[in-house]
């Protein structure tokens, strides 16, 4: 277990790759820092955490101190203080930053508060959004840059990707031609991939015809607006209307790109992969993410209902 003691504020900032600290402990220091160095800190360790990971910090209740000190007790304590932050400000700037599950202990004037980083980048938000249960195999189609860890295994069209599989196997394959046997997986889960396909109805058939139950997420029509999705792999807009996902071919030369070059750095800065570590980008990352019903409509299929495809070519 990686564990880091923030001791002095010159510590807020350490050495640390992406998502390989299980808790971050940070006590009787924020009072020292400017709200930019807070801001910076808190992105820069929302990165280092892993999913799930800890933070640990603490905040002086500067409304206890104002009712119950003496005028000269209070200079004593603050004589270093930037910051002037109460508990309930602290909480909300957490949940801001992408941390979750609060729970809160008071000590006289400290309130120390412990909480989780929520990832909501990653394809572990399915594990909330289509709860699996114990024992359940999974099959993740197109992991990309972000492999969903509860997977069992993972079908990919190659693997020049950047990414970490877990120690799970993963085979090299086409999506509409799987060579799984009916019902092989409890559960399969699929995340933009049969916008790239030559023929979505076949995908969707074969992901259903493989998974007892399952997931389909496709970029929405205002996400291609948006995002500027005219990359050369996507053949396909998408419309879900209920549980029926509506296929509009597009033709790479009609798309049209906003010519707003601010709007477009702010928007890649949002969607890079590795991402820009500074607070703007996690700010936006997170304000796009928080819209994803709207921007990456999802669709399910089980034994009592089934996905169903509308193709509309030219």
């Amino acid at each position: 277990m990686l564990k880091i003691q923030i001791r002095k504020p010159g510590d807020i900032i350490f050495d640390s790759e992406s998502a390989v600290v299980d808790e971050i402990v940070c006590l009787q220091i924020f009072e020292q820092l400017t709200m930019a160095q807070l801001r910076g800190a808190l992105v820069h360790w929302w990165y280092a955490l892993k999913p799930g990971g800890s933070l640990h910090v603490s905040v002086s209740d500067m409304a206890l101190i104002n009712n119950e000190m003496t005028e000269s007790q209070i200079a004593a304590i603050t004589v270093n203080k930037k910051l002037w932050l109460s508990a309930e400000n602290l909480v909300d700037m957490l949940l801001e930053f992408g941390f979750s599950g609060m729970t809160a202990r008071r000590d006289q004037f400290i309130t120390e508060i412990k909480c989780q980083k929520v990832d909501l980048y990653a394809a572990e938000r399915y594990a909330w959004e289509y709860p699996i249960k114990n024992g359940e195999s999974v099959l993740e189609v197109g992991p990309g840059n972000f492999p969903f860890e509860r997977a069992d295994r993972y079908l990919d069209i190659s693997d020049d990707f950047q990414r970490d599989l877990h120690g799970k196997p993963l085979d090299i394959g086409n999506v509409e031609k799987m060579l799984y046997q009916d019902n092989e997986y409890d559960v399969v889960i699929a995340c933009h991939i049969v916008e790239h396909t030559d023929n979505p109805d076949i995908a969707i058939e074969e992901l259903q015809r493989v998974g007892k139950r399952g997931v389909i997420e496709v970029p929405s029509t205002h996400k291609d607006w948006i995002m500027q999705h005219g990359h050369v792999h996507t053949k396909w807009q998408v419309t879900a209307v209920g549980n029926t996902l509506v296929f509009v071919a597009i033709a790479p030369e009609k798309l049209q790109y906003l010519s707003d070059v601010m709007f477009r750095n702010n928007i890649a800065r949002v969607t890079q992969y590795p991402p820009d570590k500074d607070y703007m980008s996690h700010m936006l990352r997170r304000m796009f993410w928080k819209s994803n019903s709207f921007l990456n409509p999802t669709v399910f299929w089980d034994a009592s209902k089934q996905v169903k495809c509308v193709i509309v070519r030219g």
